[in-house]
């Protein structure tokens, strides 16, 4: 990060609750955006493969084996209804699963853009009011030695390059790796070899 924008840090200490909260829901938008996409295939399996279908309710035995209990719970459950109601019911409860998470992860997305208009909006405040301050008590001679424009460049300029740059900064810093992190795992989860196959290959 370049040095002129580490200066910017110390004018986020008053808004550290916001950037508290956009960390927070940029986390949870990341992990809806990997579950919203995988929503469908448990379901499709069950529906159209009925060779996977799991028949006896799965057992929790720890955070290590979580995310293939929550696969066969899934499986689980569908193939429940897909028995007592038929695959229409079924369909149903997929539609809205579906529906629910995408619900969620467009909430967090508006949730951590919230925060940070808060974040940005105080911020730049913050630096215009110590830039306005500062142009105040220069001398006049100040002013008949520099021209007119480096002075109102650097206050509209400069501040909109802070706009533009840090702050996008703070936001993809979380968001994206966080998406391409909870991906890969979601790989290796569903198949290491295939996964493998493809980063090799």
């Amino acid at each position: 990060m370049d040095k002129n924008l580490v200066k910017i840090i110390p004018f986020t200490k008053p808004y550290q609750k916001h950037v508290v909260w956009n960390i927070i829901f940029n986390v949870l938008y990341a992990l809806f955006s990997t579950i919203s996409m995988l929503t469908l295939l448990p379901m499709l399996q069950v529906l159209f493969k009925r060779n996977t279908a799991v028949k006896a309710e799965p057992i929790y035995s720890g955070l290590g084996s979580l995310i293939d209990y929550g696969k066969q719970m899934l499986f689980y459950q569908m193939n429940t209804l897909y028995e007592k109601n038929g695959p229409h019911y079924a369909l149903l409860l997929a539609v809205a699963l579906v529906v629910i998470t995408f619900m969620f992860k467009n909430l967090f997305n508006y949730l951590a853009s919230f925060h940070l208009m808060h974040l940005k909006n105080g911020v730049l405040k913050d630096l215009r009011v110590r830039m306005f301050n500062k142009i105040i008590e220069l001398p006049v001679s100040y002013y008949s030695e520099k021209r007119k424009g480096d002075v109102m460049a650097r206050m509209l300029g400069d501040v909109g390059e802070v706009q533009n740059s840090f702050f996008s900064i703070l936001e993809l810093i979380i968001k994206e790796p966080l998406t391409i992190v909870f991906a890969i795992i979601t790989m290796f989860s569903i198949s290491v070899k295939l996964t493998l196959f493809v980063f090799v290959f």
